[in-house]
């Protein structure tokens, strides 16, 4: 009789504990906890917190807390670091009884926290991250192993999170928008997986990306070993330049504090821009973070070119970073009409719309950057091997390049390539403070080839040697061009100059001077593509000073001419004002045609002036008569010589 009255006695005080508890629940005013709770944060911070909202507690299913709209400072009280909506905490009743404590579900609404690494080169979040050590290491906060194995986290979940990255010295600027993460059991020891969604937008470079991630996880509280298996990661949008780009991104990743670094491995990249450029490659990477060591090793292919990079870090802040590219062959100039092509849909919304109209209105006026400001801000140092490379029209093979970089400059410490059918060595210096250099050397180039591909146009044939060692300022080519000092120096063999025939003109002033009666017109004529006055050498040096280059030791020769002259070329305004003297050469046959030897010993002025794309030449035919004139008249009325008997 007793024994059946026994489950009624148990169910009657679980009862009791049950009413007992909601009256517990109903009458107990955990808001008046709130002015502890603030105080225990601004004990162990120094911080803030503000709790907007009302708290309410719950005690079944589980024992649960909610919390509203909650603020918490800066460092020392000042501005805001992190936010939430609303947030949940779930914990298991049950496994206290044992001193186990399993939390069945976490909840944050509406998250929003803002780091920020200021130009000293501290964090906002500095002050947590030394409390976190300091407490975990000292007696007085024990965190034995066993503490640690016995937490355990059911689910946890985000729900429209912001979190942000800004860097006041580089001003770049990171933010993951609208995400949202799902957690599964986080518990010593014990698999996970986790997805996150969300949209990255960032600037410098302009970002704004559609980001899935998923990946398995397992971690050691105790010793806070980690392994993410199956890291999965898609990324889609605007990035780098990029209007439409299409990556994912899988691998592995193990990090152990106690045994080194972290390790990444089985990577394996796969990405597209638009339609065009597709790319490949796999890798491994390993990252330490108490010597501030990464490095990253990548092979694959890019616009079906075979690539290998290496990347090495000596240190994280500021960055300061060592590559080696190799590729079989690059077209560049692809690869950037690819990326700077507009999608349907380029804007990016509150990262930077109005940078892009300011840049598009720069590229339309050819006002471009000439300093790459990425670059000019990392520390970096680099080769470069290319087999065969293709930029701005120019096809190079055999390119090899060592470039630095940091503190606002770049230095191209050598440049070397086959090009234009002859060789290039080259150095060039770009700083942020608008000062640039240049030395070039072309040896055994094809001068037209090399015009036709650097400037679109038609002005010498012949190869030869082409030397520049020049300095500009400025920040834009246009500014360059209209601020260059230095020095140049051309000399060619067996060409011609387009645009000019000089030797028709020769024949075209004999003709006027033997038809003339009574006075004489100029003689001078527009430029024309078939013209050409050939050359077996061309030397010349110049001196440069404001774009403007001043030339006076001109000395082309032919069988038929020798042309000395002195002039400027306005580089910036892409004019020619030019003064030449033209004389018939001296090994020149007596025979020739149509006369020319009346001209013999006598300097022709030719003048040459215009743009590049509408060059004339004139002769003023008068004083040439006058001179031959007074030649013919000097020769007849000099005595005869005595005959020989």
């Amino acid at each position: 009789m007793r024994v059946r009255r026994l489950p009624i006695a148990i169910a009657a005080v679980a009862g009791l504990l049950a009413a007992a508890a909601v009256v517990f629940v109903a009458s107990f005013d955990v808001n008046r906890y709130k002015p502890e709770l603030v105080a225990a944060v601004r004990d162990r911070t120094g911080r803030v917190l503000s709790i907007d909202g009302e708290l309410s507690l719950s005690l079944l299913p589980r024992l649960g807390l909610a919390i509203g709209p909650a603020r918490l400072s800066g460092p020392g009280g000042h501005g805001e670091f992190a936010q939430f909506d609303a947030a949940q905490v779930g914990i298991a009743l049950w496994p206290l009884l044992s001193r186990r404590l399993v939390i069945e579900r976490v909840s944050l609404e509406g998250l929003k926290l803002e780091a920020v690494r200021r130009r000293d080169g501290s964090t906002n979040f500095d002050d947590l991250l030394r409390r976190a050590r300091g407490a975990a290491g000292t007696d007085a906060h024990p965190a034995p192993a066993a503490a640690a194995a016995a937490l355990s986290v059911a689910s946890l979940q985000l729900r429209q999170a912001t979190l942000g990255w800004r860097d006041e010295t580089s001003g770049r600027e990171w933010r993951l928008q609208q995400a949202d993460l799902e957690a599964g059991r986080i518990a010593s020891g014990t698999p996970g997986s986790l997805r996150l969604s969300g949209r990255l937008i960032g600037k410098r470079p302009l970002t704004d990306l559609a980001i899935e991630l998923s990946s398995g996880y397992t971690v050691d509280f105790a010793t806070l070993a980690t392994r993410l298996a199956g890291f999965d990661l898609k990324a889609r949008g605007k990035a780098g330049g990029a209007s439409t780009l299409d990556a994912r991104l899988r691998g592995e990743f193990v990090a152990d504090p106690a045994r080194g670094p972290f390790e990444l491995s089985d990577l394996n990249l796969v990405l597209s821009a638009g339609h065009d450029i597709a790319g490949s490659f796999a890798g491994h990477g390993s990252i330490d973070p108490e010597r501030e060591i990464a490095a990253l090793s990548l092979t694959g292919t890019l616009d079906g070119s075979m690539l290998h990079a290496k990347i090495a870090t000596s240190r994280f802040s500021p960055m300061a970073i060592r590559y080696e590219l190799q590729a079989d062959r690059l077209d560049l100039d692809r690869l950037r009409a690819v990326l700077e092509k507009p999608a349907a849909d380029a804007t990016v919304e509150g990262a930077g719309s109005e940078t892009d109209a300011h840049t598009d209105e720069h590229a339309r006026r050819g006002d471009t950057a000439v300093l790459p400001a990425a670059l000019a801000g990392l520390e970096a140092s680099g080769s470069v091997r290319i087999g065969a490379l293709t930029l701005r029209g120019v096809h190079a093979n055999q390119v090899t390049a060592e470039i630095h970089s940091g503190a606002n400059r770049i230095e191209l410490t050598r440049l070397g390539a086959a090009v234009f059918g002859g060789a290039l060595d080259a150095r060039a210096t770009l700083t942020g403070s608008g000062r640039h250099a240049l030395q070039m050397r072309l040896a055994g180039v094809d001068a037209g080839m090399a015009l036709r591909a650097l400037f679109g146009r038609d002005a010498l044939d012949g190869h030869g040697d082409l030397r520049i060692d020049v300095t500009a300022s400025g920040g834009t080519p246009a500014a360059l061009e209209r601020s260059l000092d230095g020095t140049a120096a051309l000399s060619l063999r067996n060409g011609a100059i387009v645009g000019v025939d000089l030797a028709d003109a020769m024949h075209r002033l004999q003709r006027a001077l033997a038809a003339v009666r009574g006075g004489l017109a100029a003689i001078e004529q527009a430029s024309g593509a078939r013209d050409r006055t050939a050359f077996s050498s061309l030397d010349a040096s110049f001196a440069i000073r404001h774009g403007i280059a001043h030339n006076n030791d001109l000395d082309l020769r032919s069988p038929l001419l020798h042309v000395t002259g002195s002039g400027d070329i306005d580089l910036a305004r892409k004019r020619i004002d030019y003064a030449v003297q033209v004389k018939l050469s001296e090994s020149s046959s007596p025979g020739d045609p149509a006369g020319l030897a009346a001209l013999r010993g006598l300097p022709v002025p030719v003048r040459l002036r215009g743009s590049f794309e509408a060059l004339s030449w004139r002769i003023d035919p008068a004083p040439l008569a006058i001179d031959i004139a007074k030649r013919e008249l000097a020769r007849r009325l000099q005595p005869p010589l005595p005959r020989r008997r």
